[in-house]
């Protein structure tokens, strides 16, 4: 647990990095980050026995999105965040860790230097990570359904009612 730590769960201090942080002594392994709004049926998630993260092909406006930039060989080169970068691939809140301990290490510093940053999330180690040599492999799911938001939820619901 983070020395000092606190139930806080919106106001400075708060962040989805911060939550991630207060699992740490849990996940001294490989493990998986699946978001409770992100919902993949059709295609099996993979162990993580690799960094991957996880990416849907989406058009439009993706302003509320983070993106995901790869090479040809599906090699995360950056992570932008919202409103940055020209690329297709969203980020769906759902990746797999295999060098936990690099991710850790990464999160705690970034939290660290300034532990009031609400924008600290469960992505924001891995730009550090690809800049050291780290290879995150970008695994697209042909189907994602959001529900994150209100109209990406009556989206879901409405795709979900049509099947």
């Amino acid at each position: 647990m983070l020395a000092n730590q606190r139930l806080v769960n919106e106001g400075p201090g708060s962040s989805l990095g911060y939550s991630m942080l207060c699992a740490k002594d849990v996940l001294q392994c490989p493990f998986i980050f699946h978001a409770c709004d992100t919902f993949v049926p059709g295609k099996a998630i993979p162990e993580p026995n690799k960094n991957w993260i996880a990416g849907y092909e989406m058009e439009g406006d993706l302003d509320q999105y983070r993106t995901i930039q790869a090479n040809k060989n599906q090699i995360i080169t950056n992570i932008n965040d919202k409103k940055e970068g020209n690329s297709k691939n969203v980020l769906i809140g759902l990746f797999g860790i295999k060098d936990y301990s690099v991710y850790w290490n990464y999160l705690e510093q970034l939290y660290k230097k300034n532990p009031n940053d609400q924008t600290l999330n469960d992505t924001s180690p891995f730009n550090q990570m690809i800049d050291d040599g780290y290879k995150i492999k970008l695994i697209s799911f042909p189907i994602w359904y959001d529900t994150g938001n209100p109209i990406a939820l009556e989206k879901t619901i409405s795709s979900l009612t049509k099947k």
